[in-house]
């Protein structure tokens, strides 16, 4: 049987990958694809997620449901990102559970999150909702006792999976692609996406503005300002702001947005500030800080340019948010790991540091900053209105990223 890999990921062309992907013979497979877009389940939409065939994300789906393999790794063999991944998931999920039936044949075995269930035993499936769904009973999973499934491990001769290191902590990537902090190869995509995201738009920004307040006649200090967004509203508010970015390419379209007459210069935090000491009223590092290996040298050299009684606003990777993600993951250590991210239509994999609350803390503390906020925002108004299926209802409370205050004495 030959294989028909697109680019080197899963494809239902492929009958060998149908088959350890869903258990399913090609003929019955097609069948449930058929059943499924007879009932809806394939709308003309638009988006990352829709732009995988509907077979395909039929597959995908099965894949998640049938083996151990994380929705970052199958985004990887899908040839999608994992965002992606996740919404074809709650799409297409709750259409392939298994509709209400009371009596099955005894030989018939059910697979229920991945483990194969015979049908005496089907009292023991009366769980909590969640990753509890069982597959469609009519098309999909229905095994004669004594089928085994195939093993997983075939896969890895069949599919380009990332470059896995050998630390499990830093494990995660694209196909063919190392972890990056260089945002000149992405700098258009990633402005274009964060000007309207939820994460920065309705979330990142508001924070860090309200927590600046009135910084009308305020010298603040962007640090990333990347194209601007933050440095445009600083200023309109009145502050005197200048903006330092690594990135040439994030200046470039900084300047196209902000004008020419803009206070905008190539610096890296890594590197010594091209400023005097005292020479802002505040910093703000909305998230920045966990591109950084080392935070001592960095906040040394923002306490330095900061006036006595000045302000540090930081937005960074809230660390309970990573253990959420990652649980089997050392939550205690401080290590790189690699971050999928989809920045319109451009999969990138960035290179950050994941740090214990008490390592993020600890670093301020010893820098000779006084923590005086600390806080966990929900969305800015009209998040709901504009992402009803990530904002569920208008007061939803959103854990993301954990915003801090710092003074410097």
């Amino acid at each position: 049987m030959g294989s028909c890999l697109r680019d080197g990921v899963i494809s239902a062309a492929d009958e060998t990958m149908v088959h350890l992907c869903s258990g399913l013979s090609p003929r019955l497979f097609a069948k449930l694809v058929r059943q499924l877009r007879a009932e809806g389940a394939d709308p003309a939409l638009k988006g990352r997620p829709w732009g995988l065939g509907f077979a395909e994300r039929v597959l995908l789906v099965t894949a998640y449901w049938r083996t151990n393999l994380t929705m970052r790794q199958l985004a990887v063999l899908f040839g999608t990102s994992k965002s992606a991944a996740d919404r074809i998931i709650d799409d297409l999920g709750p259409k392939l559970a298994l509709r209400p039936r009371k009596r099955f044949a005894p030989e018939t075995v059910l697979i229920v999150d991945g483990t194969l269930v015979p049908a005496e035993e089907l009292p023991l499936l009366h769980q909590p909702p969640g990753r509890q769904w069982m597959f469609r009973w009519e098309q999909s999973c229905a095994l004669q006792r004594g089928q085994s499934l195939p093993p997983v491990a075939d896969w890895s001769s069949r599919v380009r999976m990332a470059r896995m290191p050998s630390d499990h902590e830093n494990a995660a990537g694209l196909v063919d692609q190392t972890p990056t902090a260089d945002y000149d190869g992405f700098a258009e995509a990633f402005a274009a996406e964060n000007e309207s995201s939820l994460l920065n738009a309705y979330y990142a920004r508001p924070a860090i503005l309200d927590l600046a307040g009135d910084v009308a006649g305020r010298r603040i200090l962007d640090v990333g300002c990347g194209a601007g967004p933050i440095f445009e509203e600083l200023r309109d508010r009145g502050a005197i702001v200048t903006g330092v970015d690594p990135s040439i390419k994030m200046l470039e379209l900084a300047r196209r947005r902000l004008g020419e007459d803009a206070a905008l210069q190539q610096a890296d935090l890594n590197d010594p500030l091209p400023f005097p000491d005292d020479a802002f009223d505040d910093v703000v590092a909305c998230l920045v800080l966990h591109y950084l290996e080392d935070w001592t040298a960095p906040l040394a050299e923002l306490r330095r340019v900061l006036v006595s009684g000045g302000r540090l606003i930081v937005a960074v990777h809230h660390p309970f948010v990573y253990k959420l993600s990652y649980p089997d993951r050392n939550y205690f250590s401080t290590h790189e790991y690699g971050l999928e991210c989809d920045f319109s239509g451009q999969s990138v994999l960035l290179s950050q540091w994941h740090r214990p609350l008490q390592a993020v803390t600890g670093a301020f503390i010893e820098a000779g900053f006084r923590i005086a906020v600390v806080s966990e925002p929900p969305p800015a108004p009209g998040a709901h209105e504009k992402f009803p299926d990530d904002v569920k209802t208008p007061d939803s409370a959103f854990l993301c990223f954990l915003f801090l205050v710092l003074e410097a004495p």
